[in-house]
């Protein structure tokens, strides 16, 4: 603002998948006479990014941290949007000036997190997707800096779940059967959608509790460093079936809004899976283990917030 004018950027759509035209416009205000530039440009870049502190002991259990960062670079462009080196000054006023580009295939989706780690480890990991207008001027430029969302296409990857399973008990007659059926297998956070649960429990062995759990399968890598975690997020319980019973169960469960999506990077991927599990007292439960999708497909109402900021990585 203290340079006479300012930027904005905006987007034609809340989100774009990769493949896409990357489409919108820099909104250019100038407040005051005598504002110098010569060309305003914008400057497009996609990337992920990795940051692992290891912390190892050495022979005399005394630690020290061994730092492990990666980067790669999906697109880099610069669109030039005017040139103002034929006027003297650049007139007060409002211009709007549209921009596109062509995104790549196979982008992965945004992700940005912070993993600190009970044995010392401080890991970070992001993939983003930004842009940054700015009018080339003597002394500092006026510039604003904006990101954007790509989502992983998930449409072709949307399909119904249906798993069954059964089980036998060493000191106890009869199987115990479970069905475990849901509409589709693809949801966007802050979803609460439908698990239809059927048990025959043949057997004389009790069901304490029907349990469904949310797991995160995440790898970071960086350099020849990886870390990978399979962590329960959250869960939900209901009551069990009694022996020699049967029972159809139709649970909610929700995802919650803050979680991150699907993505599928070269340095950092994340997956989800459920546990939904017969919880069988002294014995082993009965488990199944569908994949599921996040999808991040946020609107113009509800925009998504990266956690990520241009100072999260040490240089």
């Amino acid at each position: 603002m203290g340079k006479g004018g300012f930027l904005k950027i905006h987007f034609d759509k809340p989100y774009f998948h990769s493949g896409e035209l990357l489409s919108g416009r820099v909104k250019m205000t100038i407040e005051k006479t005598g504002v110098k530039g010569s060309e305003m440009k914008l400057k497009l870049k996609g990337f992920e990014k990795t940051y692992v502190e290891h912390t190892v002991h050495d022979e005399h259990r005394d630690p020290y941290t061994d730092v492990y960062k990666d980067d790669k670079t999906f697109f880099r462009e610069i669109i030039p949007l005017a040139d103002f080196r034929t006027f003297p000054e650049i007139p007060p006023g409002t211009w709007e000036y549209p921009f596109q580009f062509q995104l790549p295939s196979n982008l992965p989706s945004v992700y940005s997190r912070e993993l600190k780690e009970g044995d010392g480890d401080d890991v970070k990991a992001a993939i983003v997707y930004k842009a940054k207008a700015f009018i080339d001027m003597p002394g500092s430029d006026i510039k604003e800096l904006s990101h954007f969302i790509i989502a992983e296409p998930v449409t072709k990857e949307i399909k119904e779940i249906k798993e069954e399973k059964f089980k036998s008990f060493t000191f106890s007659r009869g199987k115990l059967f479970m069905n475990v059926q849901i509409e589709k297998n693809v949801f966007v956070p802050g979803e609460t959608f439908k698990v239809h649960v059927s048990v025959n429990n043949e057997s004389g062995k009790k069901v304490d509790f029907i349990k469904i759990k949310l797991h995160q399968d995440l790898k970071v890598q960086a350099q020849s460093f990886q870390k990978s975690y399979n962590r329960e997020l959250y869960r939900e319980k209901w009551d069990g079936v009694e022996s020699k019973s049967k029972r159809d169960l139709v649970f909610d469960f929700k995802i919650k809004s803050d979680i991150q999506p699907s993505t599928h990077g070269q340095l950092i991927s994340c997956d989800y899976h459920l546990d939904i599990e017969c919880d069988v007292p002294w014995a082993g439960d009965l488990e199944v283990h569908p994949k599921i999708l996040i999808a991040l497909l946020p609107s113009v109402s509800s925009p998504y917030v990266p956690a990520y900021q241009e100072d999260w990585f040490p240089r």
